[in-house]
């Protein structure tokens, strides 16, 4: 019965250690994972590729490192709201691209995205204290430029980001006008546990029970829990029913902790949202969510100059969308519904009526022209039908975010290739 009891104690001994040793070897790699397995730390596209107006920004933050972000802008002449978006833990500032563009589109608004330490371009490595200092860094840099309605600058955070945007949220109220958190953890300390289930006994945030006996040893514990009750500002969450990663209770101990001290939070769940794709599985409902909490509380502002730029870019942006419409009628009009396949010839004609851009579609399917049409209706599917002799051999690259697939098939009696070109949000 002793040698029993003591294999036990022995056992249980060797788990925490074995903790400890986890804990205190890997924890950055856990919590900062600037480089996506299989992929290089460089970022793979810029916007550019979308065709975004943006700059690339270097600052240097409070303790010298040297650090990269892009200011991306929905139009030069735009001053509506700007978001400073913190990136979740996982890759770099170009992999969120492709949501940045539906975000400028959606909210009408300018998007800075940072680059922490060790991320993408940005020179040094993650920490909790240096983080602290790049997010900082980056919202005084906003808050100086004369190109942007300072008034109506709002920090979005998604996991991680989150608790970097509550920090920085909570230590200038005087620059920042609201707070945007979607799917973030409570604590590290609390992450530990769901991580690694048998630390929970050891270690949790301020809301947990046990001993917490090596709390000491985690260097990033990220307390979102214990800032985001003093953050005046009004705050929005968003929370995604099916994260996988991180579990919706503990957006709901953050709404109810700042709840408890600010009257200006809105806690909105999206049923189908994962960890990194509520923004898509929530469709319509999450942007007119995100846009409606901006027009409440970053509002644009009644004086002449505003109302001038805030009219130039709806028309601007109207602009864009009427073109989007017209190439839309066009594709419509050449492949001509489920039924017709149409020759270059009759292609070439009808996109020569469409400012003066004269193109076989097959080749236009790999220009601006499909982008134009993918601004306006990011969802559509198009498909184009040609006798297989008048398909070339190789088709151009195609642009980003367009899908080419080639396959001979029988369709409607006469041989010949399927291009279909597609894009998802």
């Amino acid at each position: 019965m002793v040698s029993y009891v003591n294999a036990l104690l022995y056992g249980v001994g060797g788990l925490v250690v074995a903790g400890m040793a986890l804990l205190v070897a890997l924890q950055e790699r856990l919590v900062y994972v600037p480089v996506l397995p299989g992929l290089t730390k460089s970022y793979p596209i810029t916007p550019a590729r979308l065709r975004l107006t943006y700059e690339d920004v270097w600052l240097h933050s409070s303790d010298g490192v040297r650090l990269h972000a892009w200011f991306i802008k929905l139009f030069p002449h735009c001053r509506g709201p700007t978001l400073l978006f913190f990136q979740e833990n996982a890759g770099n500032i170009a992999h969120r691209l492709e949501m940045v563009r539906i975000m400028l589109q959606k909210l009408q608004c300018n998007v800075f995205m940072l680059s922490y330490r060790g991320y993408g371009a940005s020179e040094g490595y993650p920490s909790q204290h240096g983080i602290i200092k790049d997010a900082q860094v980056a919202l005084d840099h906003l808050s100086q430029r004369t190109d942007i309605d300072t008034s109506r600058i709002v920090v979005f955070g998604r996991s991680l980001g989150g608790a970097v945007g509550t920090v920085v949220t909570k230590n200038n109220p005087d620059k920042v006008a609201a707070l945007i958190v979607e799917n973030t953890f409570t604590s590290i300390l609390d992450m530990a546990g769901v991580l690694l289930p048998f630390l929970k006994w050891f270690i949790g945030g301020s809301g947990s029970k046990g001993p917490k006996a090596l709390n000491f040893l985690v260097r990033s514990p990220w307390s979102t829990i214990d800032v985001i009750g003093e953050v005046k500002q009004p705050i929005l969450f968003l929370s995604g029913l099916q994260d996988e990663m991180i579990p919706p209770s503990h957006m709901q101990m953050l709404y109810a902790k700042a709840a408890a001290h600010n009257k200006q939070c809105v806690f909105v769940e999206f049923p189908t949202g994962m960890h990194m794709d509520t923004w898509l599985t929530g469709g319509d409902n999450y942007w007119r969510t995100v846009q409606e909490f901006l027009q409440q509380h970053v509002p644009a502002k009644n004086d002449d100059e505003s109302s001038h730029t805030d009219r130039v870019c709806s028309e601007e942006e109207g602009g864009r969308e009427r073109e989007g419409r017209e190439c839309t009628d066009m594709v419509m009009e050449v492949v001509g519904g489920e039924t017709a396949a149409y020759s270059p010839r009759t292609v070439e004609e009808v996109f020569t009526d469409f400012k003066g851009r004269r193109a076989a579609l097959i080749k236009a399917l790999t220009t601006d022209m499909v982008n134009l049409c993918l601004y306006g209706f990011p969802n559509e599917e198009w498909e184009v039908n040609l006798p297989a002799e008048e398909v070339p051999p190789e088709l151009p690259e195609p642009a980003l975010g367009i899908n080419f697939a080639r396959d001979g098939m029988q369709e409607r009696d006469y041989s010949g290739f399927r291009t279909t070109t597609s894009i998802e949000i």
